[in-house]
């Protein structure tokens, strides 16, 4: 539809062995392993807020690209609210970038993906169908940062074992993020009695102190993953970023 037609298609993804046919893959860099040993060391100083800022206004850009008003108008302009609401992180799009980016890749080529997954973010946020799947937090947020990570590392032509690595980063942050956020809601008061008392999340079902727990086992189990790749220097910052930015909150996003 009127997604597609904004942006040329991206780079071609992977070979395709069953047709006997090689495609041409994007080109990589990485960095000597000696040189990769501080990487980890950097992430406090790598500035994530403003390159999460910086690249959500080039999201929201493309967004407003992607979906025009045409007829039916009152289509398009449901469309165009739900998706472009101000305030809005565009987390899903700026980890699928930043992992397309993690392997060499210019950002162009991520863009339409990255914007697909705000609309499925933004198109289940406040509706019936978020509310059908927030009992299950590795459904709502474990599979939709799993899947940017992905989308990202296939976009850019990432090995299977790389892909591999970015599925189960994702899936930790992205549980991580929402452990948190249960943690914070507790500790602040703010939490959904009806939502803890039913088991629908990891304070309700295991209380704030086990949460905790479970909170640093994600995230070291995120950190984890990303040593694979430390090989790329300071391109895997961003994504070390995101794993202390869902346990910290160290910022305001949108």
């Amino acid at each position: 539809m009127a997604f597609s037609a904004v942006i040329s298609p991206p780079l071609s993804l992977r070979p395709s062995p069953a047709l006997g046919i090689r495609r041409k893959l994007p080109i990589r860099f990485s960095i000597s392993s000696s040189a990769s040993v501080s990487i980890e060391s950097n992430t406090t100083q790598f500035d994530l807020q403003g390159y999460w800022t910086s690249l959500r206004k080039e999201i929201n850009q493309n967004l407003d690209q992607a979906i025009p008003i045409q007829y039916p108008e009152r289509i398009y302009e449901a469309m165009r609210y739900s998706t472009l609401a101000d305030g809005a992180k565009r987390a899903p799009p700026v980890m699928c970038v930043a992992a397309c980016e993690l392997f060499g890749v210019n950002r162009l080529a991520a863009f339409p993906t990255a914007c697909a997954l705000e609309m499925v973010s933004s198109g289940s946020s406040g509706s019936s169908i978020s509310s059908a799947i927030e009992f299950i937090q590795e459904k709502k947020f474990g599979e939709l940062a799993q899947c940017s990570a992905v989308c990202g590392g296939l976009l850019a032509g990432a090995e299977d074992e790389e892909v591999e690595r970015l599925r189960r980063y994702g899936r930790a942050v992205g549980v991580l993020y929402q452990v948190v956020d249960d943690i914070l809601k507790a500790k602040s008061g703010d939490g959904a009695p009806k939502k803890e008392r039913s088991g629908k999340s990891y304070v309700g079902v295991y209380g704030v102190d086990k949460a905790m727990e479970k909170a640093e086992e994600l995230r070291d189990e995120a950190k984890k993953e990303l040593g694979g790749f430390e090989k790329y220097g300071e391109a895997v910052l961003p994504l070390y970023g995101f794993v202390d930015y869902a346990a910290d909150r160290g910022f305001s996003v949108g």
